[in-house]
């Protein structure tokens, strides 16, 4: 039977929540258990995981299981304390001397385990190191051991917290890729950093082409309604940097670079550096075309005398082109424009291979069409096209001749009835790329150690950390010196409080700083613990870690939430969120703005939200929860009237 200590069943749960358990293994890991069974001088040592019916193995070295049952192990007494469970002789201790794990391989005589503990005051497990002879770690090991239990508590969370922002970038770049409208961002100055497909679409232009292009740049040639210039200054865009206001459906003809006028209705939200609004470092638009659809050239008025269009109808499912018998275009559909980025104007009187093909169309698949027209036969192929903007696709193309009435042999016409194919494969293309980048920005630095003795202020370090710094070796009397030399400037003041205060108080410390490497700079977490001489502090020994990777994804992470929550607030409709496991419950701005609330004033639960409905809507609400809860029904969509801040009802539509 195992031993569990009181806050069981809160430290079961606070484990599963990192989703360690039965992971693969991780370097960061497994160099700490190596670390930790040389400085022992012990053969075995591991990062147990204390599970319900098992201690699971994260990291080992010295033995080859996966894991143990938790009614034989040590570790579950180490979780039971704060500090280093130790056994030097198991075959003299009443508790372990008949312990199979005693008695059997691995024949454990020594055990001594750090709990792997943190703030919450959980004991996750244990590092902890093993012998098969009996033996005693001595004061400097003890403490080494509990600097690097901690460490290893810092790359769990580390860990969960990349995955976290893995998820999270996911999500909203699925989000943002899937608007249809157009979506920029743009920094203080106007300049455009970022843009989505759809922007690009209604604006007529690549995305190498948008990035650095401002507001204020006189080659977007915007206009207002009444055809007067919409000078940038004044673009919504510039006009929210000033003011740090959001402007909404502002109307504005801008003018494409094929010189094509396209009217878009613009938002702008302001971004700020933090959730208190006070640095405005951004803004992001997002924009709909609205422009009102032309009528077709007066030159194409005859192709509506004939019968065409109700001939090709329940054959096409995207783009329709007719050209004359020489092959020159004479009628486009929309969808033809809105993927090739020409217009009927444009295309008119040419023959659309000489506009839409390019570099990498296969010569062999261009002699196989003109051959099919010169013999008047059908032809089904794909095609590499280039859109105005240079953009590659792939069409598959089926191409038919229309006879002259009453005739075997004289072309009036040829139809295209052609299908864009490379929307799913450039989609699957972009998120690997994604997927890859994500992971190679996301490695977890690897830990280094050292000591300083401060009396002397002699140093010591290892070569892992030599690397982290960059450095070559120095002499240890010389090296704090140089230490200093890499430390960032503006936090060379923190680390002279913190070594004074080291000295005067004796206490251990963490400490985040940036070091200069060339022309980078590093983050660094350092922990540090002190041992006394003469009651009198007299070492400092701990661990140094490179935190780069993980404080750029943080930020990138916290720009990224800015975008996530504007996206989601300028949709329009109300956002609500029930967490059913831990009673957690959200409402987006914009389903409090409208009840009538402000952030703060209402924090609804299931229950809280039902009082709300209206009395004769409210039980079959109640139940078309239940029944959806409980897979009855696949979706909630209902209608049913709720009441405001002013105690009036309004009806919602609930989704």
């Amino acid at each position: 039977m195992s031993i569990l200590p009181d806050n069981e069943k809160e430290r079961l749960a606070y484990l599963k929540s990192f989703d360690i358990l039965d992971t693969e293994n991780e370097n960061e890991f497994d160099s700490i258990v190596k670390l930790a069974a040389a400085i022992c001088g012990v053969p075995i040592a591991l990062i147990s995981l204390v599970d319900e019916d098992r201690q699971w193995f994260k990291a080992k070295i010295g033995i080859n299981v996966e894991s143990t049952d938790r009614s034989i192990s040590f570790c579950q007494y180490a979780i039971m304390d704060q500090h280093i469970y130790e056994i030097e002789n198991a075959l003299e201790n009443e508790t372990f001397a008949n312990n199979p794990l005693v008695t059997k391989d691995p024949n454990i005589r020594f055990y001594a385990g750090a709990p792997l503990k943190d703030e919450t005051g959980m004991n996750l497990g244990t590092l902890c190191v093993i012998d098969n002879q009996p033996h005693k770690l001595n004061e400097h090991q003890k403490k080494t051991l509990e600097i690097l239990a901690s460490e290893v508590v810092t790359l769990i969370k580390l860990r969960k917290k990349n995955n976290d922002l893995e998820s999270a970038k996911s999500e909203i770049e699925a989000l943002i890729a899937g608007l249809q409208e157009g979506f920029v961002y743009q920094d203080i100055t106007g300049a455009i950093l970022k843009c989505n497909q759809s922007a690009e679409e209604i604006l007529g232009m690549t995305f190498d082409q948008m990035i650095g292009k401002k507001s204020i740049d006189p080659t977007w040639r915007a206009i207002h309604e009444d055809g007067t210039d919409f000078p940038g200054e004044t673009h919504p865009a510039m006009e929210t940097l000033k003011t740090g206001q959001p402007l909404t459906d502002v109307i504005m003809g801008v003018h494409k670079p094929n010189n094509e006028l396209t009217w878009i209705s613009i938002n702008s939200v302001p971004i700020f550096t933090s959730s208190k609004k006070q640095n405005l470092k951004g803004v992001i638009c997002t924009f709909k075309d609205i422009t009102k659809q032309k009528k077709i050239n007066e030159n194409l008025l005859k192709i509506q005398e004939y019968d065409f269009i109700s001939k090709i109808v329940s054959k096409t499912k995207d783009i329709i082109v007719i050209t004359d018998n020489q092959g020159k275009a004479i009628w486009v559909n929309d969808a033809f424009e809105k993927l090739t980025e020409y217009s009927i104007k444009e295309v008119f009187g040419k023959k659309p291979g000489d506009i839409l093909q390019g570099p990498n169309t296969d010569i062999e698949t261009r002699k196989k069409i003109k051959k099919a027209l010169i013999n008047k036969k059908v032809i089904d192929i794909n095609i590499i096209n280039y859109s105005k903007s240079g953009k590659e696709y792939i069409l598959n193309l089926n191409i038919s001749p229309i006879f002259k009435e009453g005739s075997k042999s004289e072309i009036e016409y040829f139809i295209s009835i052609e299908r864009d194919v490379t929307d799913i494969i450039h989609l699957q293309k972009e998120q690997e790329k994604q997927h890859q980048a994500l992971l190679e920005s996301q490695k977890i630095a690897k830990i280094g150690s050292w000591e300083l003795n401060l009396e002397t202020f002699e140093m010591n370090w290892s070569e892992e950390h030599y690397r982290i710094f960059e450095l070559d070796y120095s002499p240890k009397e010389e090296l704090y010196k140089v230490y200093k030399t890499k430390i960032h400037p503006n936090d060379i003041e923190k680390l002279d409080k913190l070594v004074k205060n080291t000295i005067e108080k004796g206490e251990g410390f963490t400490f985040e700083y940036r070091v200069l490497c060339g022309s980078k700079i590093k983050h660094i977490l350092s922990i540090g613990k002190v041992e006394y001489k003469n009651n009198k502090p007299f070492i400092v020994k701990g661990t140094t870690q490179d935190t780069t990777n993980n404080v750029i994804q943080q930020q990138k992470y916290n720009s990224a939430l800015e975008r996530w929550k504007f996206a989601i607030e300028n949709t329009g409709d109300g956002i609500w969120d029930y967490d059913l496991v831990h009673n957690i419950s959200f409402q987006s701005d914009q389903f409090l703005k409208n009840l009538g609330y402000q952030r703060g004033e209402l924090n609804l639960d299931h229950e809280k939200m039902i009082q709300l409905i209206h009395e004769e809507d409210r039980l079959f609400v109640d139940q078309a929860f239940k029944d959806h809860l409980n897979g009855k029904i696949d979706r909630l969509d209902l209608e049913y009237r709720i009441k405001d801040k002013n105690g009036r009802y309004k009806w919602i539509y609930d989704r």
